[in-house]
């Protein structure tokens, strides 16, 4: 399970863009990235032992030496997605990139009003604290009115990706330098179907259904990586060198789901996400080979690695036997951001000795020590009924985009509030030393 594993990138602990687990996603690694996957399930001294599960390293591919250029591209479709209908809305013009280029960010109204961490909430008398109706309403019609996702035809998945290595030598002492960089883009549509039926203990024939309900949903995946590493070999012994990776992936996420519950006899829930995360690694290590000295092997390194996620403005929203819930839940527009921040240090030492009767020993001494600080801020809006326009029957089943025009954000109709709870926003810390 991902809570009882540690990913190492290159020896280095990575740090997670989910806010809520201790999980490396490994679908940010593209294969071109990686020279070797080694998973252990049990512990060794030289690996940190903040693990229960097993422990996976990964080690990025390491300049050439020899010159090399190539260009790969593919085309691919799947049964019952490509070029069939599957749900959209519209974003920004470099969503095919995988980037948000600001269509999806807080409005400024918002933004002016929360930026310092305000909470968005009624004008209070005896507090003196909060916003009046005239300055929810302007902050609620500030909102980009989207919410009817269309349904069209799926493109064909599509990737590319190159990579470019050589070397040069330096002198005629066996120096040289070399290179490698590699660039990945893949762009792919998924259709999912999930029906979803739980029955309990009860009911005349013994069983009692408590839920019935069935998902559909198109899911759009954009994966962008890099990768750009340099080495100094200053001869066949001594060498240093200096990686960096950048991973992206984007999930645009649109999917409705209808059945019923326990609580609800027909009910409808239409979720929108966009989610961007990211990973982007420096290294500079350096391995060193002393054959005099008991063959003496020292490596180190030094890693600042971070993690982000952003998911802007993520819409939930729900109709209840037609109409639209006016619960406190019925309609969520959520942004959320995460910054994950390592620093790791980490230096390994190997000698071998030999002893009577041709035996060999070899002994290893190494420790790590690695800083860690996580950032995660969640903020939740929606519409409150606040009155008689807000609970007109005919009103409420209307599609959304009909049911929050301007005019409907007003003292009689639906005003903006903040459903932020308490638990959404936290800053944590981890040191960690470690010797063997």
């Amino acid at each position: 399970g991902e809570r009882y594993s540690t990913t190492l990138l290159n020896g280095a602990i990575l740090p997670s863009p989910e806010p809520i687990n201790r999980v490396v996603p490994m679908d940010l690694f593209p294969t071109s990235v990686l020279e070797s996957v080694l998973v252990q399930k049990t512990y060794s001294a030289q690996y940190p032992s903040e693990f229960g599960g097993g422990v996976l390293q990964m080690r990025t591919k390491k300049s050439s030496d020899e010159f090399f250029w190539t260009i790969n591209s593919t085309v691919g479709m799947q049964q019952d997605v490509t070029f069939e209908d599957g749900f959209k809305l519209d974003g920004g013009d470099t969503d095919w990139l995988g980037f948000d280029d600001g269509y999806r960010d807080a409005p400024d109204a918002l933004q002016a009003a929360t930026g310092d961490g305000t909470k968005l909430s009624k004008f209070s008398r005896f507090t003196g604290n909060g916003f009046t109706s005239d300055e929810l309403q302007v902050i609620g019609r500030s909102f980009r009115n989207e919410y009817e996702p269309d349904e069209e035809s799926l493109p064909a998945d599509i990737s590319f990706n190159t990579s470019l290595g050589n070397f040069h030598d330096i002198g005629d002492n066996g120096m040289k330098v070399n290179y490698l960089a590699a660039n990945n883009y893949d762009n792919n549509c998924d259709t999912n179907v999930i029906e979803r039926n739980t029955w309990v203990p009860g009911g005349v024939d013994g069983l009692f259904q408590q839920e019935g309900r069935t998902y559909r949903g198109t899911e759009h995946t954009i994966d962008t990586s890099g990768i750009f590493t340099a080495g100094l070999d200053f001869n066949d012994f001594h060498n240093i060198r200096a990686t960096s990776v950048v991973l992206r992936k984007t999930d645009s996420i649109v999917g409705r789901s209808r059945g019923f519950t326990q609580d609800a006899g027909d009910l409808e829930t239409t979720e929108i996400e966009w989610i961007e995360r990211e990973l982007f690694s420096n290294q500079l290590q350096g391995d060193h080979y002393f054959p005099d000295f008991n063959e003496l092997v020292i490596n180190w390194r030094v890693s600042d690695i971070k993690a982000e996620r952003d998911s802007p403005d993520n819409r939930v929203y729900e109709y209840d036997l037609g109409e639209l819930s006016t619960r406190a839940d019925g309609n969520l527009r959520k942004f959320s951001t995460l910054d994950d921040d390592v620093t790791d240090f980490g230096l390994d030492l190997t000698m071998v000795f030999y002893g009577p009767m041709d035996s060999v020993i070899t002994t290893q001494v190494g420790g790590m020590y690695v800083e860690k600080e996580r950032t995660s801020e969640i903020r939740r809006f929606g519409f409150d009924a606040s009155g008689s326009v807000a609970n007109d029957r005919d009103l409420l089943r209307l599609p959304l985009e009909e049911i929050l025009v301007p005019e409907n954000i007003s003292r009689d109709g639906f005003e903006i509030f903040e459903n932020t709870r308490p638990t959404d926003n936290y800053v944590a810390n981890n040191e960690l030393e470690a010797y063997y």
